[in-house]
């Protein structure tokens, strides 16, 4: 049998297409939708007042027990106890918000879209829900959430759809989005800027009119200020004038015949695809117009070998060239020498008609001739293909007159004084990829397609080249093979690349990528200090990752002391020729073809450039490392680190454990725990190998491994990495060297949680007084020290001693890093916990939520270190008596925390814990009890049985049930953390005095 409800919209629950039984009951229906849309167990008194209006829960439930036996047969998919009734989907059901939520939850935004398409209206729409207040009271929330998530999705899509300029899926998910609300006014700008970057002008105006419209009908108003300014500008585009045959900038004009005297020596390229946006621009900036200031128009087409940049001047040319009455003339300013000839042969009676071939002109008279008619009103289109000289195009760009001039240009940096606006081209958004692909291919699947966009990195050339190769293929060819061919082989050098089966060049241009990307390194004059670094630093810049940004000062490293004045103008270079693009001011990208074109076609020492790279991360991330202690944050992309660390790790040396171990460092300190297993174990048994089973390295890969132990609570295994750490340290330092210090710190940490605790003191006494005489009193590692005591204190229930620490560090911390800075936010954290135990709430609760704040800012509000503080906050406010906002923090950290680092771990469990001792106090205690059961599952996974944590949390167990009245259950829970505290824990524990009290009440 099948199953379907439909939640979205009008509500619809059927059974193999015919309505099911239960739609006659209101109350039914509203009760199955309330236990899918919450998504949780809920408790038969809780059901009872929300659905029925009574004198009393007792007669709600009685009512709620009549419902449950009219429709029990038509719900086979809620499960009913005696207290509890719980949603349980069957494997033949569909249910459009479960469906939905699935697909806004994964990171595949296409499957997002789809989901979204289904979307035909707000949860339970028209739902006649008039004899249930509270029931309504809920919906109108529940609808107002789902509608926020839905909003924010659309949101996403567009903005999505906007960076890879994917208007036609853009524009279809901001329809999608005005139709599900026609007064969302967002939306409609959404879809106005979407319509108008498709060339859709008139439209997007069309819809502002709509939304003016619908606004005035509906609520009496006027658009907002932010919409009616993007109207003014859309109109102000639409009312542009055409000269001679009215085209319009903001419609993509068809391809036409050219001029009769024109010379253009290509055809036009008949699988050209995308550029939409590239050429409405051109027609903006270039068309000829009645108002027309007398001033030649010009832009420069800039970019990479490959980007298609004369492919796009010559559409131009193609769909716009008619408005030119005077003519399209394509000129190759590739050879300056030649340039001359060039435009006199289109003076000549055959073209212009300026002069003819039996005068004999000097060569000079016949260009004074063609620059005096290019000053004419007259239009014309002239295209300067190739012009890598400024000085070139300098000398040749009309001064005044009718003439538009497009010039292409692998240069990128133009002065600003030149009357030329620059046009830089990208490489096609994925979707014109795949088209494009399957044009010239026509067998290959939209995903076969997507790959190999992705392998060539949506370069147009490459694109071409790949196509026209595999169009070539016999049926049983294989595309998983030609993919496998690319990754084996050196990419570059693949015969697919080099122009195989490729015949025909639409604009006579290199059929190879290789060759053109070393065209631009022919562009060098390696005799010059400046063009001589530019091989060094583009393999330095193919070091990291492609399409990520590079900050350019990354680029500078190690820089020998002669060529130091240089590089700027190095780096300016590899804009210029294209082999670099631009970001910002500061950051730069890389292709991911230019990468491989570098790897193996430079001669430079590429093995001396990794490592020389390697050696300032060393030396920067260690200096990060003074502001930063457990490398939260990092001075360059973890993307890049990751990469370079895997290059390094090829070489297995001793440098490449260095660079590792500090990745590792970052990985736990953002607790990425999994990753960090991997390159610990990776460390480790390479560092045992070439550094030596005593060396400075493997002890660093055995602190990490105790690290991500202690992480993940296993104190008792991390505490022999550290010994072995701290007795190879002990021969290789002095004992007041500050690495000791450090050690005796992870000592003294692993010594607090394994216990006893006064065991721990000696270790941060001593490490203290070692920072203290080599670094000061006010250094962060210093601070660090008197933080560990406050900890311990505080653990050891010396409150009045911790407090007088964690004030201490924080008052020198907010003064010497800032008030901001992260570790302030950890005293904040620390201070206000304390607080928190020390019952003065009012003084914590300031301090937990500007360590929130902090933290939410530089961290994400999804960060673990944040789930923890907001954790506290949430602890805080319970002990406060501050419900309401109390269970707000609890459930917003449990939700983050299961999203970021799943239902199985233990940050999860301890506010699982917290939450369900929250529902204990407020009487929620059927909830109470799943959610301890769940938060106790969880600690005896990844505590274990004995941990003093795991025995908490049968306490809390056993104080909910005596709560309940089930005094054995209660006294069963208190003899096992009793049993297991007496094992793990000193006789002065806080738990073990609670648990003996909890005993004797009982």
């Amino acid at each position: 049998m099948t199953r379907q409800i439909t939640l979205l919209g009008k509500l619809a629950i059927s059974e193999n297409g015919t309505p099911s039984a239960l739609m006659e009951s209101k109350k039914g229906c509203a009760l199955v939708a309330y236990l899918i849309i919450t998504g949780q167990t809920q408790s038969r008194e809780h059901l009872a007042d929300l659905l029925y209006v009574s004198a009393s829960t007792r007669q709600s439930l009685k009512n709620l027990r009549s419902l449950l036996s009219r429709i029990r047969p038509f719900i086979p998919f809620i499960h009913v106890t005696p207290k509890t009734l719980t949603f349980i989907p069957l494997p033949d059901m569909a249910v459009d918000l479960m469906t939905l939520r699935e697909a806004l939850a994964q990171s595949d935004l296409t499957k997002r879209a789809e989901a979204l398409q289904r979307v035909t209206g707000d949860l339970l729409t028209s739902f006649d829900a008039a004899n249930m207040p509270y029931f309504n009271e809920w919906l109108v929330v529940a609808r107002e959430k789902l509608r926020i998530e839905v909003i924010m999705a659309h949101r996403e899509l567009c903005a999505h759809y906007t960076r890879l300029q994917a208007w036609s899926d853009g524009i279809q998910i901001a329809q999608h989005w005005v139709t599900l609300d026609d007064l969302d006014e967002e939306a409609y700008r959404w879809l106005m800027q979407l319509l108008a970057a498709n060339g859709q002008l008139s439209d997007a105006l069309k819809q502002y009119e709509r939304c003016r419209l619908h606004l005035e009908q509906e609520l009496g108003i006027e658009p907002d200020a932010v919409t009616r300014a993007l109207a003014e500008q859309l109109a102000q585009q639409v009312t542009r004038e055409s000269f001679a045959a009215k085209a319009e900038a903001d419609v993509l004009s068809l391809p036409g015949a050219l001029p009769p005297q024109s010379y253009l020596p290509f055809h036009r390229n008949a699988v050209f695809n995308g550029r939409s946006t590239n050429l409405l621009q051109l027609a903006d900036r270039l068309l000829p117009t009645v108002t027309a200031d007398g001033l030649t128009k010009a832009v420069v087409i800039t970019g990479m070998g490959g980007l298609g940049k004369t492919q796009l001047a010559i559409e131009y040319a193609y769909r716009y060239g008619r408005y030119y009455s005077g003519g399209v003339y394509w000129l190759n300013f590739a050879k300056a020498e030649s340039v001359g000839a060039e435009i006199a042969a289109i003076g000549g009676e055959r073209r212009l008609g300026l002069f003819s071939e039996t005068e004999r002109l000097p060569l000079a008279q016949k260009l004074d001739i063609v620059k005096q008619a290019w000053q004419e009103p007259t239009p014309r289109l002239l295209i300067f293909d190739n012009c890598e000289d400024v000085d070139l195009a300098a000398t040749w760009l009309p001064v005044s007159g009718g003439c538009s001039v497009i010039l292409t240009s692998r240069h990128s940096q133009w002065p600003k004084a030149m009357p030329i606006t620059p046009m830089p081209l990208m490489v096609l958004p994925r979707a014109t990829s795949i088209s494009f692909l399957q044009q010239l291919a026509d067998h290959l699947t939209t995903e076969e397609a997507d790959r190999i966009a992705n392998e060539v990195g949506d370069l147009p050339l490459a694109l071409h080249l790949a196509g026209s190769f595999l169009a070539q293929q016999d049926a049983e060819f294989s595309v998983n093979a030609y993919l496998a061919q690319l990754q084996e082989t050196r990419l570059l050098q693949h015969a697919s690349l080099q122009g195989k089966h490729a015949r025909y060049s639409p604009t006579g241009h290199e059929m190879s990528v290789a060759r053109t990307f070393a065209v631009s390194m022919e562009q060098l004059d390696l005799s010059n200090p400046v063009d001589s670094l530019v091989p060094m630093l583009l393999s330095r810049a193919a070091c990291f990752v492609p399409n990520e940004p590079i900050p350019l000062s990354w680029l500078e490293f190690s820089a020998e002391d002669e060529h130091k004045p240089f590089i700027r103008e190095g780096v300016a270079r590899l804009f210029a020729l294209g082999l670099l693009g631009r970001v910002d001011e500061e950051t730069a990208v890389i292709h991911p073809l230019i990468a491989l074109f570098a790897h193996n076609n430079l001669d430079v020492d590429t093995a001396a450039i990794h490592q020389s790279l390697e050696k300032v991360l060393l030396t920067r991330i260690t200096a990060h490392k003074s502001q930063d202690i457990d490398l939260i944050t990092l001075p360059l992309s973890p993307t890049h680190l990751r990469l370079i660390v895997e290059q390094a790790l090829l070489r297995e040396d001793c440098t490449a454990v260095s660079l590792t171990n500090l990745f590792v460092a970052h990985l736990l300190g953002i607790w990425h725990f999994e990753d960090a297993r991997h390159y610990i174990e990776r460390a480790l048994t390479l560092a045992e190998r070439v550094c030596g089973a005593d060396g400075l390295e493997t002890a660093v890969a055995h602190i990490n491994r105790g690290n991500l132990l202690f992480k993940l609570g296993d104190y008792k295994q991390a505490e022999p990495h550290y010994e072995r750490a701290l007795a190879i340290y002990s021969t290789l330092f002095e004992p007041d060297h500050l690495e000791i210090a450090r050690m005796l710190n992870y000592m003294g940490t692993v010594r607090v949680k394994i216990g006893p605790y006064e065991s721990a003191r000696p270790f941060f006494a001593q490490a203290l007084a070692i920072r203290e005489k080599s670094l000061g009193s006010d250094h962060p590692e210093t601070m660090s020290s008197l933080n560990n005591l406050g900890v311990l204190n505080n653990y050891m229930g010396n409150h009045t001693e911790a407090r007088r620490y964690f004030e201490q560090v924080l008052a020198i911390r907010e003064r010497t890093m800032g008030a901001d800075h992260l570790s302030t936010a950890i005293s904040l954290n620390n201070l206000g916990d304390l607080l928190n135990r020390m019952g003065d709430w009012e003084a914590g609760r300031p301090l937990l939520e500007r360590a929130l704040a902090i933290r939410t800012a530089q961290l994400g509000e999804d960060h673990p270190l944040t789930v923890a503080c907001e954790t506290n906050l949430g602890e805080l406010l319970r002990h406060s008596h501050d419900f309401e906002p109390a269970q707000y923090h609890l459930h917003h950290a449990l939700t983050l925390a299961e999203s970021k680092l799943g239902d199985r771990h233990l940050l999860t469990g301890r506010i699982l814990n917290s939450l369900g001792v929250l529902l204990t106090d407020i009487n929620c205690l059927e909830e109470a009890e799943s959610t301890l059961k769940r938060a106790l599952a969880i600690r005896v996974t990844t505590r274990g049985n004995a941990h003093p944590d795991t025995s908490y949390t049968r306490i809390c167990l056993g104080e909910l049930y005596e709560k309940m009245g089930q005094r054995k259950t209660a006294v069963a829970f208190y003899q096992q953390a009793l049993t297991d505290l007496k094992q793990s824990v000193e006789p002065s524990h806080a738990g073990l005095k609670r648990v003996k009290a909890n005993l004797q009440r009982i």
